[in-house]
């Protein structure tokens, strides 16, 4: 295949980080789809959603609104979407693609095992403990319904998923975690960034079946890659989403009555076929 690779400069500016895509050939995928799927999304065009509960906001999005909560794009240049919480226990979340289809996968299956590209950037209106929860990475088909992060908001429904984890309980950590439909929630990594109120965050992750069997998926903050690593014998036990069918999912829980917000920049995603 041919190379096209992105120049690797600084990570702390807006866009995404050259430490995670450098070596992402880019113009190849764009050029010739067969090789690959490539999906970014900056949210310059989206349709609004207030306690719609299910609805399709563009973009391929489809989106979750529990009572009187919203989805909503800011009015800035470049494009934000939002999240906004106002009563406890209530949740909206939005994934791509609808309740069957999706197009991205890790497997350390033999000639399944195709290399994965994850960022976006993130920011939440409160670090304070016990306001809310939220989870960006990928998820199984249909999660993006009532409950996808529980009640408790330290516990996930039933389905696959892996990415960045900003718990109620622990306001001014995000964590990573997986889980495979019907297993346990798992914490690979924890305190991967501090955020602060109303302030960006670029949370990514790349798997990379040629990389040793210890690190096969890096994860960042800010372009800063974690020295913990998800390794090969973690994808084959049977909490990891091994071979699962994953879609982008952005998703945000109440655990007040306190109005707040979280709000996604953009989000990039990419595999190699």
């Amino acid at each position: 295949m041919a190379q096209s690779i992105m120049y690797r400069g600084d990570n702390d500016e807006r866009g995404p980080s050259p430490e995670i895509w450098a070596d992402y050939p880019a113009l190849s995928v764009v050029t010739n789809p067969m090789l690959g799927v490539h999906f970014f999304d900056d949210f310059v065009g989206y349709d609004s959603y207030v306690a719609s509960n299910v609805g399709y906001a563009g973009n391929g999005w489809r989106t979750y609104e529990d009572n009187s909560q919203s989805i909503t794009q800011v009015a800035v240049v470049g494009g934000v979407i939002r999240i906004a919480l106002t009563d406890a226990d209530t949740e909206c979340a939005m994934q791509l693609g609808g309740a069957t289809g999706a197009a991205f996968s890790i497997s350390d299956t033999a000639g399944a095992d195709f290399k994965l590209w994850f960022e976006a950037r993130v920011r939440s209106s409160t670090i304070t403990n016990t306001e809310n929860g939220f989870f960006v990475g990928l998820a199984g088909v249909g999660a993006a319904a009532n409950t996808f992060i529980a009640d408790a908001g330290d516990d996930f429904a039933s389905n696959s998923l892996i990415g960045f984890w900003r718990a109620e309980a622990d306001g001014d950590t995000v964590d990573v975690i997986y889980q495979k439909t019907s297993g346990a929630l798992t914490t690979p990594i924890t305190d991967i960034a501090t955020p602060e109120a109303d302030t960006w965050v670029k949370l990514g992750f790349k798997y990379d079946p040629d990389k040793p069997t210890a690190e096969r998926i890096t994860f960042y903050a800010d372009g800063v890659a974690s020295s913990t690593f998800v390794t090969g014998t973690n994808i084959a036990t049977s909490t990891f989403p091994d071979a699962e069918i994953l879609t982008p999912i952005f998703a945000a829980k109440a655990a007040t009555n306190d109005t707040e917000t979280v709000d996604m920049d953009w989000i990039r995603v990419a595999q190699l076929y």
